[in-house]
């Protein structure tokens, strides 16, 4: 039975004696979804990844300045994430593998500790995203100005999520007795643990899709404004009124896509968060903590959580990775190419690439329009000083 200074982190404690054949088949089945989430997950993950490792070699401008360093690291850490799991896979059907005590506890250590990591990681470089969308709208100066931003900031999300979990290493151990990762309490306290615990529950999920969802909202309801503005000064009023129909069309689409992949997204996190706080603040008993239903519950959520890094990946590779790495007379030259990668594979960015080195010789298209300056490979208007009071009021 679970002791009490224990948190299960991967199936429940029920013996085999214990558990009917309809559970053990479900549980089963779970495994077997596990299998094929990592087997479509990590190659669509590793394809993604070396896209992006290619774009950063062959437009290093480019992917500094826009969502390609986000994108770059939510391929990293949902591939670490999967990995995990196929460990978890592994170590929970109890196999005899010719290793040690020691290893079994470390790859159960670095494990828990790389899942809760890369989630982290994942869900605030989309965060990032959000953030870098707002402020090419509301703050297009700011914007334009903040070169190294996403690489920094990636790197700074990277580091605060390694220190808000590395306590996991010290309190994370193998329990052979029932082929599962616990975690042990923090200094022998209930309280310290399921604190840190909710912190990184709401620095992990709950703060950030929080945030998300105001970002993404207010650029959305803000897309019809901005184009309108856009166009207001033009003197051929019927053909910028096709174009304005034409962007807001264009624009709304993309970011109406952009947006249901992020509540799939927040839909696939939610049963596991959900499970993680009722039972983080005492509405779980430990009868019903180890009893069938739990079982079931806990499998299907699960299924929903491990869903989201391979969901992610599939979704990069055949919808936004295929358009930017086809090949076209289009995109022979190295700047074409460039632009074209990063205003397919940062559609989701919805937001005009920065000026890089080669755009002041290389993109005769940037004109001024009244007093608004629009490329003609973006989808955004870039206001200069003397509006830029209108844009953000």
């Amino acid at each position: 039975e679970m002791s009490t200074n224990h948190v299960n982190w991967t199936t429940d404690v029920l013996t085999a004696e214990m558990i009917p054949i309809d559970v053990a088949l479900f549980v089963l089945l779970g495994y077997v979804v596990y299998l094929l989430l990592i087997l479509i997950g990590i190659p669509a993950n590793v394809f993604v990844l070396q896209r992006m490792l290619h774009f950063r070699r062959k437009c290093p401008d480019t992917y500094r300045a826009g969502t390609g360093a986000c994108l770059l690291a939510m391929s990293v850490a949902d591939l670490v994430a999967l990995i995990s799991i196929l460990f978890f896979c592994i170590m929970s059907f109890g196999l005899e593998l010719p290793f040690s005590a020691f290893v079994y506890r470390w790859v159960c250590k670095i494990s828990i500790f790389s899942m809760h990591t890369a989630t982290s990681v994942a869900i605030w470089s989309w965060l990032l995203m959000s953030i870098l969308r707002w402020l090419a709208l509301y703050r297009p100066l700011m914007y334009h100005t903040l070169f190294n931003l996403p690489v920094r900031a990636v790197a700074l999300i990277t580091l605060a999520a390694s220190l808000t979990n590395v306590w996991l290493l010290f309190t994370v151990d193998f329990n052979f007795d029932s082929n599962t990762c616990m975690q042990h309490w923090l200094f022998e306290s209930e309280a310290i643990s399921k604190f840190l615990l909710l912190a990184e529950m709401i620095w992990s999920f709950f703060l950030p899709i929080l945030v998300v969802a105001y970002l993404d909202l207010s650029t959305l309801l803000s897309i019809p404004r901005l184009i309108s503005a856009r166009y207001q000064n033009s003197l051929l009023h019927n053909e910028a009124h096709a174009q304005q129909q034409h962007l807001k069309k264009s624009s709304t689409k993309t970011l109406l896509r952009w947006l249901a992949i992020a509540l799939i997204d927040i839909l696939l996190n939610a049963p596991e968060n959900i499970r993680r706080l009722i039972t983080i603040l005492g509405f779980v008993t430990d009868e019903f903590a180890v009893s069938y239903e739990m079982t079931i519950l806990r499998t299907v959520s699960d299924i929903f959580y491990y869903s989201q890094y391979s969901f992610n990946a599939a979704y990069l590779a055949l919808f936004i990775y295929d358009r930017a790495t086809s090949s076209g007379s289009t995109r022979r030259e190295n700047h074409s190419s460039c632009t074209h990668i990063v205003n397919h594979s940062a559609t989701v960015g919805l937001f005009p690439p920065r000026p890089t080195v080669s755009s002041s010789t290389d993109q005769p298209s940037l004109r001024v329009h009244g007093r608004i300056a629009k490329s003609r490979s973006s989808h955004f208007l870039v206001p200069d000083t003397r509006t830029r009071r209108a844009h953000e009021v």
